[in-house]
Order: C-alpha cells, then sequence, then structure tokens
C-alpha cells in the first residue's frame, strides 16, 4: 500500500537541497485525519505543475497528528519545509487562511529519497489524475525501490 499526493514545490526543493532524511513533515494545511497508511509504508512526492504527473522521490510513513503551528516548528524546525517560521506560515497560508487558528496535519517521514530527475508516473505503471487534491491510493506493488531503475539520491 502507497499513496501519491500532491507536493508543493518550494516544500520539496527546500527538503533535497537541504538533506533532509528523517522526521520531515509532510504537513497538511488542515486535519486530514488522516489514516490512508500504516506505519512503515510509502508516500510518494507527486510534484505540482503542468504536464504529465512526476514523482520527486517517496518517505516512509511513522504517524500522522494534529497540532499547532508553532508545536510543528518546535518539533519539526526547518523540517517542515522552510528556513523560518514566517516563510512557514506564508506557504500555509497559500492553501487555508485559517491554518493559523485552526492548526496543520504532520504526516511524519523518515529514510525520504529524492530522485535525481523526476520520474513519469505512468512510466512505473501510475495512473494519477492532476485533479487530485489530497492522494490517491494505490494497492499495488510499490513501484520505487533499491533495485529500482529510477535514479535516485539517498542521502545519509
Amino acid at each position: 500500500m502507497f499513496i501519491v499526493a500532491p507536493t508543493d514545490l518550494e516544500w520539496y526543493a527546500y527538503q533535497k537541497s537541504n538533506r533532509f532524511i528523517d522526521r520531515i513533515n509532510f504537513w497538511t494545511p488542515s486535519d486530514w485525519k488522516f489514516k490512508a497508511l500504516k506505519p512503515g509504508e510509502k508516500v510518494v512526492f507527486k510534484l505540482k505543475g503542468p504536464g504529465e504527473p512526476k514523482a520527486g522521490g517517496y518517505g516512509t510513513f511513522i504517524e500522522y497528528k494534529f497540532q499547532s503551528i508553532e508545536d510543528c516548528w518546535k518539533e519539526f524546525g526547518c523540517r517542515n519545509g522552510f528556513s523560518d517560521i514566517t516563510s512557514f506560515k506564508a506557504a500555509l497560508g497559500r492553501y487555508n487562511s485559517e491554518s493559523s487558528s485552526t492548526g496543520i496535519g504532520c504526516i511524519v517521514l523518515s529514510d525520504v529519497v529524492y530522485f535525481d530527475a523526476p520520474v513519469t508516473l505512468i512510466d512505473k505503471g501510475i495512473v494519477f489524475k492532476n485533479s487530485t487534491v489530497k492522494y490517491a491510493k494505490y494497492s499495488t506493488v510499490f513501484p520505487f525501490d533499491s533495485t529500482s531503475s529510477s535514479p535516485t539520491t539517498a542521502f545519509t
């Protein structure tokens, strides 16, 4: 079981450039009451943009929790995908202007892998609609792994 989720490009670029691989916050701008995955299952980062859907990498699901922006910042800091809390709040505001008063969802990931170049999802047998807002769930075999032909960079 795995999901493919639309991913904020600024978040992705920051995480990748800083080589964050453990306990990163793949945040949601509101409480999704996320129960789609069990610990150990994967979240694929679908890079937002026009054209064929492409993946930028993936991470292993640890847990989901709902908490205030301040608590998220205290726990994850830059692993929220931004260099400071002001930039983090601005990004959240682009998706949900009420996040600052209601809190956000935290999809906590580890063992994150970033692809050297984006991989077209259909080339991996994943049909994903660009109109998907939250995520799409798949029960097929996970198409990316250490024996995959997809170029990846796992930072340690």
